[in-house]
């Protein structure tokens, strides 16, 4: 359709060149396949002066059909700090919120001066895309569809932003004509906390890996096994302390022969060149086997990275036996790391040390990997021990579904939308 007669206007916080997390693929890799499927984007979103963290070479891969309007916006936490402090009720629905205005106005501009906009797209994070796409749905009437990412209301948010958020939530459900959900655990979550709202409408999009990015991709390998991981780590839900001690017990078992061991923390963030991460890595006496970098690098560079990696490390699940440790065990279990669809793309092994839920479930369906939990310390070691002499045999990758992966890739998750769009439109 050259003629771009089916435009989709896309209300996105995160969009390149962000790089703050790779959330922001969801986005980018719709918009770039939806014009396969005769829908073409406009992408309402902030300026780049908000994203603490940019990827220029990001900005390439925006199709020339997308048309990107950034509007005022301004993090309330900077406008209202008076030597750091401000009021936290402020920041509900999110920090962001002062964008609400500014892109109703710009989308108003927009949906009147051309006739061809069919829907509206909203996507959280951050909470305050979804409102501006509740508002727009109330205000212009086009079919509207919410997607999560993650999950957003929290039992351990408490008072007023419990209230509000979960008042936003209910609404956003019961008026969005679709709700597109990131994982088939998410989607029963909601059925659940939503009974009244009709199944029919909820949506399961998961994220995947492109095809066509990973192609280009040269590896960058070692000579040694290596265990990679991208991303940040921290003392809660990314605690990396369950595969060191595994691998120290995997050395002393005579398993893994430590000169032949390299593990890798791109992008750990500040947790990574902390004193509590640097005392673990002291306690399994380790720090000969470990590179780390702070600062998140552009995205193909880590892709490549991980591409010459012999096993992908996930981490997303809480350590500890306290009732908040265990309400974030439950919220982890609906959703599946971005860094597991690109680990099935490229065909690498996957150790996951969650004990269950759909990073889990992913696993399992295509066999290209192993879900160990991390209290399970002589399991992670096994698990390491297995991939070591896999990787010694040179066959890391021989057990993977092929036919599984396939329904992963970005091109045909972006055919589930463009269905449900010309759905919406048909009717």
């Amino acid at each position: 359709m050259s003629d771009h007669s089916q435009r989709l206007l896309m209300v996105a916080f995160h969009y390149p060149p962000d790089n703050t997390s790779t959330g922001v693929l969801r986005t980018l890799k719709f918009t770039q396949y939806l014009q396969e499927f005769n829908w073409y984007c406009d992408v309402l979103s902030v300026p780049e002066t908000l994203y603490p963290s940019t990827d220029a070479s990001a900005v390439s891969k925006i199709p020339e059909t997308v048309r990107v309007h950034r509007v005022w916006a301004e993090d309330i936490k900077k406008v209202l700090s008076i030597r750091g402090i401000y009021p936290s009720f402020m920041g509900v629905p999110d920090r962001y919120w002062l964008w609400v205005l500014p892109a109703l106005r710009q989308a108003k501009l927009l949906l009147r001066g051309d006739h061809n906009f069919k829907a509206i797209f909203s996507t959280y994070p951050v909470p305050s895309a979804l409102l501006i796409g509740l508002l727009l749905k109330k205000r212009h009437g086009l079919p509207w569809i919410a997607d999560f990412r993650d999950p957003w209301v929290e039992d351990s948010m408490k008072g007023y932003e419990k209230w509000l958020s979960a008042w936003i939530e209910r609404k956003i459900l019961e008026k969005a004509d679709r709700v597109i959900c990131n994982t088939p655990r998410m989607r029963e979550w909601f059925m659940q906390r939503y009974p009244h709202v009709d199944a029919r409408k909820l949506v399961t999009i998961p994220n995947g890996y492109d095809e066509e990015e990973l192609s280009q991709v040269v590896p960058e390998r070692l000579d040694k096994f290596q265990i990679f991981y991208g991303g940040v780590i921290d003392g809660e839900n990314r605690n990396p302390r369950p595969l060191l001690a595994a691998a120290r017990h995997a050395i002393e078992k005579g398993w893994i022969d430590e000169k032949q061991l390299h593990i890798t923390f791109l992008g750990a963030g500040a947790y990574g060149t902390g004193n509590a991460f640097a005392q673990d890595v002291e306690t399994f006496a380790l720090k000969p086997v470990i590179e780390l970098t702070e600062e998140r690098i552009p995205y193909a560079q880590a892709l490549c990275r991980a591409a010459g990696a012999d096993v992908i490390l996930v981490l997303s699940e809480a350590l500890g036996d306290t009732e908040a440790a265990e309400k974030e065990r439950q919220w982890s279990r609906l959703q599946v790391p971005v860094k597991v669809y690109e680990g099935l793309g490229m065909k690498r092994q996957i150790l996951a040390l969650v004990s269950g839920g759909a990073a889990k479930d992913i696993l399992e369906e295509t066999q290209a990997g192993m879900a160990i939990a991390p209290t399970d310390i002589e399991g992670i070691a096994q698990a390491l021990k297995s991939l070591y002499e896999r990787w010694q045999a040179g066959d890391s990758d021989e057990d993977v579904n092929e036919a599984r992966l396939e329904k992963y890739s970005r091109k045909n998750l972006t055919g589930i939308l463009a269905a449900t769009l010309d759905e919406l439109i048909e009717k």
